[in-house]
């Protein structure tokens, strides 16, 4: 494929795009990914939970099913290239401009069936009996995974995220200041020796687990999920 030299021609970015290609970098892209394998992928993730490894090594397969080894693999290019795609989906979900500031929550998905102001509430509910106010109450629940723990490694320090806060998790900045506030737990005794959910168990690592809230129909709640750094305390 040659790109349009013409005076007045779009950008390359732009001419990809047009053609159903996505570049793998911005600047020079010199490899792109069909829009085709990517919206591919991205259903297969979360529908089949099948990650990107696997994918790469089938689309070689279906390049060579010979020498599979022998083709070029692209894993690096397609994992960062999938990391954009998602973002700027979710972006084009919630309506927003891939250049606008992201607010808190602006990019997770709300609860059709829970009440959401100026959305799916009939009108007059701030008024209505409060006999029948349990009708526009919010039900949700909170729950952890005490397992998910995240091991000391060394991160990339250009490694940033995208969408900090705009979705489920929590800005970590907002989430540390809080913890730096908040008074210290007090240390519960325990009459199991198996039950180390308080800190006592085999913790190890920046990261304990997580924890969220999830309303009765199963959607998390926007800025909801924070990392447990003193597992349940």
């Amino acid at each position: 494929m040659r790109r349009c030299e013409c005076p007045n021609a779009p950008a390359l970015v732009d001419q990809l795009f047009e053609v159903g290609l996505w570049p793998a970098t911005w600047e020079n892209p010199r490899t792109v990914i069909t829009l085709a394998a990517m919206e591919t992928f991205h259903g297969l993730e979360l529908q089949a939970q099948l990650n990107v490894q696997d994918y790469m090594a089938f689309l070689r397969r279906q390049t060579d099913d010979v020498l599979p080894q022998t083709v070029k693999d692209r894993y690096r290019e397609f994992i960062t290239s999938m990391r954009y795609y998602r973002h700027v989906q979710a972006r084009r979900r919630g309506g927003i401009n891939p250049g606008d500031a992201l607010s808190a929550g602006s990019l997770a998905v709300l609860c059709p069936a829970c009440p959401q102001p100026e959305m799916n509430m009939r009108p007059g509910w701030k008024t209505r009996s409060k006999a029948f106010r349990y009708l526009d109450g919010l039900h949700f629940s909170i729950d952890g995974n005490f397992h998910l723990g995240l091991k000391d490694r060394d991160t990339d320090p250009n490694d940033v995220s995208l969408s900090e806060g705009a979705a489920y998790f929590t800005k970590a900045k907002d989430f540390k200041t809080f913890l730096k506030k908040a008074p210290k737990p007090k240390h519960e005794a325990t009459t199991c020796n198996q039950f180390g959910a308080m800190g006592y168990g085999k913790y190890k690592g920046q990261v304990s687990g997580i924890i969220g809230i999830t309303c009765r129909h199963m959607f998390m709640l926007p800025g909801s999920i924070v990392d447990l750094l003193r597992a349940e305390q």
